[in-house]
């Protein structure tokens, strides 16, 4: 069963090594749906692993 997108989704974000919350652990950082740009792409605010909070747009939304 696919995962419909929605605003305030918590979700797991895979930080690729140019994101400020990389490391080498590869552990996923918590990040919240703040906007919907169709069934696939979607707009986050990610937290580090400080809490310290930054955006992503674009970000594909894959599942299973």
């Amino acid at each position: 069963m696919d995962i419909k997108p929605t605003i305030g989704r918590v979700l797991y974000f895979h930080p690729q090594e140019t994101d400020p919350g990389y490391d080498a652990s590869n552990d996923p950082l918590a990040a919240i749906v703040a906007g919907i740009q169709n069934e696939t792409r979607i707009n986050l605010a990610v937290f580090d692993r400080q809490g310290r909070l930054f955006s992503r747009t674009g970000v594909v939304l894959l599942q299973g």
